[in-house]
């Protein structure tokens, strides 16, 4: 496990190294620390204040998606959040990501692997708005007057923008489809029906193998299949999916509003509120590659990159994202440190004790 992290982090430092290179290679330390001096810091108190609210938003979320399988306080599903989200800034690997779903897992009684399911239900609902916004926002901004960027001898222009904005509308409509093919139970029926009979119609099979196939490995799958599947109930309910997707539009509606504050803080900056939603989307897609905990130098470049389609360059551009990015972390980090000190929780050697039993009880 310490091995496999270390590689992570050997992978993820050149990259985050190498993005904060881009980022300020060309950015004089004289005029970044001018643009902190000039700042209107009151500003910062909205965004943070709406930084939050969208934690808020997220955990009224995971309360639907849980619901059929186990009905949880507000809290209960809120503080495993916020230190999962906490342990993603603070430590490799995202480890939050297995911590968040362990910790309500042993406090609900609920299996680890249903409430995982639960997160990758959230990932496909938190992709589908964002293809949506940036599909919505660059078929009605006028992305042609945007300032072509060149990446690696590849050059990126508003227009390209445009066109990729039609496909990504495209893989909308297919994530939707795998969202309602979930909520049909008797799909999922078909599929380990499937399963079953590929399997064991496989030729050459032992006789021996092939009853233990039968009698144990192929139920012992079905089973954890159910409890993949469980994780989506929360969809699988016509009203419920629309409140989720409700939810998961608040959630990144809400995240623009942190952007557009920081931006009238800032003298240089000046896009507009759809500009800043398409920084907003795209940094998400930028911190998806590796990177050192938190997220640094990804986020830098992305939010550099973003808004030189705008015209904004130098420390202007280079001074907003190192604030956004800090807005938009310290906040989640000291309210994780909140939620960790209320429940308990502690990180020895990188895990927890509680998500360690957690996990442990689903063997």
């Amino acid at each position: 496990m310490k091995k496999s992290k270390g590689i992570g982090l050997l992978i993820a430092f050149p990259i985050s190294i190498a993005a904060l290179w881009l980022a300020f290679r060309n950015v004089p330390i004289a005029e970044l620390g001018a643009y902190f001096r000039n700042l209107d810091y009151i500003w910062l108190l909205p965004a943070i204040f709406f930084c939050l609210m969208g934690y808020v938003f997220r955990a009224w979320r995971w309360q639907h998606l849980l619901a059929r399988t186990r009905k949880v306080s507000f809290f209960s599903a809120f503080h495993p959040m916020m230190i999962g989200f906490m342990l993603n800034c603070i430590l490799p690997g995202r480890v939050g990501e297995l911590i968040r779903p362990a910790l309500l897992a042993r406090k609900e009684k609920i299996p680890f692997v249903t409430s995982f399911s639960t997160i990758a239900a959230e990932r496909v609902l938190d992709l589908t708005v964002l293809l949506a916004f940036l599909s919505i926002i660059f078929s009605f901004t006028d992305m042609g007057a945007a300032k072509t960027q060149t990446i690696g001898g590849f050059e990126l222009s508003g227009e390209t923008l445009t066109r990729i904005a039609g496909n990504m509308a495209w893989i909308c409509f297919v994530l939707i489809g795998i969202i309602v093919f979930m909520q049909v139970p008797c799909m999922m029926e078909k599929g380990k029906k499937v399963i079953r009979g590929l399997a064991l119609s496989f030729p050459g099979l032992p006789a021996g193998f092939r009853q233990s196939l039968s009698s144990r490995i192929l139920p012992a799958l079905e089973k954890l299949l159910d409890q993949i599947s469980s994780g989506f109930d929360g969809l699988r309910s016509p009203p419920k999916l629309f409140i989720c997707i409700l939810l998961s539009l608040c959630v990144w509606g809400i995240q623009v509003l942190p952007f557009w504050f920081l931006s009238q803080a800032s003298a240089g900056i000046s896009p507009n509120l759809i500009q800043l939603a398409a920084v907003m989307v795209l940094v998400n897609f930028f911190i998806a590659i590796p990177s050192v905990p938190g997220f640094w130098g990804i986020w830098e470049a992305g939010v550099v990159f973003s808004l030189a389609f705008f015209g904004i360059r130098g420390a202007d551009a280079a001074g907003y994202a190192l604030l956004s990015h800090a807005v938009l972390m310290f906040p989640v980090i000291f309210v994780g440190m909140g939620s960790a000190f209320m429940t308990g929780f502690r990180i020895s050697s990188g895990k927890s004790k509680s998500a360690r039993e957690s996990l442990e009880s689903e063997g």
